[in-house]
């Protein structure tokens, strides 16, 4: 009691400065990601496909990072790849790279 007491300023901030959010629900929708990708590799059957389903999470959240639409980003780097994309260049199909292309 007595520490929450020593912490009473600290609380009241967000009420002063508007920099302070008053919720936590950004961070609480971050962790149901997580917790919905738990649940999922559960039914992904082999440890194969869970490979793949945290290799596709991996693309979408770099993509995200990158502030790229994944939707647009993976039709468009799986079409390359179906063609005759030189496997030295890998590299520009990463997110940020696709993005410095297509802006």
């Amino acid at each position: 009691m007595v520490y929450a007491q020593h912490q009473w300023q600290r609380v009241l901030r967000c009420f002063s400065d508007g920099r302070f959010a008053i919720d936590n629900g950004e961070a609480e929708r971050q962790l149901r990601v997580i917790a919905l990708g738990r649940k999922n590799y559960l039914f992904a059957g082999t440890d194969e496909g869970r490979a793949r389903i945290a290799i596709a999470y991996t693309v979408i959240g770099s993509c995200r990072l990158a502030g790229v639409n994944p939707y647009d980003c993976l039709r468009d780097v799986l079409t390359q790849l179906q063609g005759d994309w030189p496997h030295k260049q890998l590299g520009q199909l990463v997110p940020a790279r696709w993005k410095e292309r297509h802006a």
